[in-house]
């Protein structure tokens, strides 16, 4: 059930959410699920991977909007495909994406992945020390594998490189925005900053590979600003907005 209300003084509201402003909604998982299909890999979770769902705190009230329904089951059919298509043609610098789970309906219910320790912005939040160069590397071997079977990420930002203390191994992962090469770019865009201006302007714009080079040197200059990975807890780092920024101001010129 979903329920929302107004902050409000009376007590007894606050705690019967049937008193609350609108009343309770029941939630329909479904509505934002993909029915599982036969081409889809049934995985087994492990303490060795992660399961990524959809977090419905989160999205909040969007959960009865018709067009976000259908948006996210767009967004989850398509990512289940580029993992499926990834899964065959795997590579050391991508997360390895292991299956689907399913519910008693037969609907997908999370998409299981090997688990990382961190990501790129934990470890420059936390001051980590890290191999920067080791970090580009693997980024730029990704996306060129991805780009050799015509696929963008289309989503290149700290968040989306993983990390594994133990190896000392960076991967790139999250794929629910990759889409095909020349392709109308739809559903999900990049994160605003890291992607190309390219778009700016255009009604149906494709998906190409400068995007995730545009979001490459934004990348480098992250790292860069943020201390190449050898940053202090004492060292005055500029924040993320402030990079992006200028990034955006350099690679436009």
């Amino acid at each position: 059930w979903f329920a929302e209300t107004k902050i409000t003084s009376n007590k007894a509201q606050s705690v019967d959410p049937w008193q609350w402003t609108l009343p309770p909604r029941l939630i329909e998982p479904q509505r934002l699920s993909v029915e599982r299909d036969q081409w889809m890999t049934i995985g087994y979770p492990g303490l060795d991977t992660y399961v990524k769902t959809l977090d419905l705190l989160k999205i909040g009230s969007k959960l009865f909007d018709a067009t976000f329904q259908s948006q996210q089951v767009a967004i989850t059919q398509r990512e289940i495909y580029t993992c499926e298509f990834l899964r065959r043609h795997s590579h050391p610098t991508l997360c390895a994406y292991r299956g689907v789970t399913v519910d008693g309906n037969g609907f997908v219910s999370g998409l299981i992945f090997d688990r990382y320790d961190k990501t790129l912005s934990d470890l420059v939040r936390e001051r980590q020390q890290f191999d920067a160069d080791a970090c580009l590397g693997t980024v730029e071997g990704a996306l060129e594998h991805l780009h050799s079977l015509g696929l963008i990420h289309y989503d290149l930002h700290p968040g989306n490189i993983f990390y594994s203390t133990r190896s000392r191994q960076f991967v790139l992962g999250d794929f629910d925005a990759a889409q095909f090469i020349g392709t109308p770019l739809q559903v999900k865009y990049g994160a605003p900053g890291w992607r190309s201006h390219l778009t700016d302007g255009v009604t149906t714009p494709n998906a190409c590979t400068e995007h995730d080079w545009y979001g490459f040197e934004v990348l480098k200059l992250w790292l860069k600003k943020k201390g190449s990975g050898r940053a202090r807890m004492s060292d005055q780092l500029p924040a993320t907005e402030a990079i992006v920024k200028e990034a955006t101001e350099l690679l436009r010129d």
